[in-house]
């Protein structure tokens, strides 16, 4: 049982990664004018709200994830999501990809590596970004079109927290 739950979950995390965040825009008059203080701004941790988790656009019944991204300094980023079993009620940690990041203006470029694998191959995403205060507002293209969601800030340790739980296999 938990080897198929932790199958389907990757499979549909690999396919879904930054398209299952589901939160609705917000329209603000601040935006991102490229300079260096807008790039820093969206260095740190930023959380999800919890999502159900889709397959073929259908959701999974009694599954929903939380997804944290860190952004770093360095210029690489680390995505965790914890799923969970709402009926069972349990989770997992998952990390679900890694990679390097750049920002020109409004833009982030992202090149990911989804399956945590050095010799895996690398994918290219380009997402449209805007900091409010402390949320991240992220727009990408999917098969319906643009689609923005919004994160939240949260702590470095608190991803360091979560990094440790998969590790552990644990939550």
């Amino acid at each position: 049982m938990k080897k198929t739950f932790y199958s389907t979950v990757m499979a549909v995390l690999c396919m879904m990664t930054i398209v299952a965040f589901t939160a609705c825009s917000s329209d603000d008059d601040n935006s991102n004018n490229g300079n260096k203080d807008d790039v820093l701004s969206i260095v740190g941790v930023w959380k999800s709200e919890p999502h159900p988790i889709e397959y073929d656009g259908e959701p999974i019944e009694n599954l929903e994830a939380v997804a944290y991204m860190w952004y770093k300094e360095d210029g690489t980023f680390v995505e965790a999501d914890v799923i969970t079993d709402t009926k069972e009620g349990k989770s997992e940690v998952v990390l679900s990809e890694n990679g390097k990041w750049s920002v020109e203006n409004d833009v982030v470029t992202q090149t990911t590596n989804f399956d945590n694998d050095v010799e895996a191959d690398f994918d290219t995403e380009v997402l449209k970004f805007k900091v409010v205060g402390n949320t991240l507002h992220v727009t990408y293209s999917d098969e319906d079109g643009e689609v923005t969601t919004q994160l939240q800030r949260t702590t470095v340790e608190k991803m360091q927290e979560i990094i440790a739980l998969a590790k552990d296999g644990k939550k």
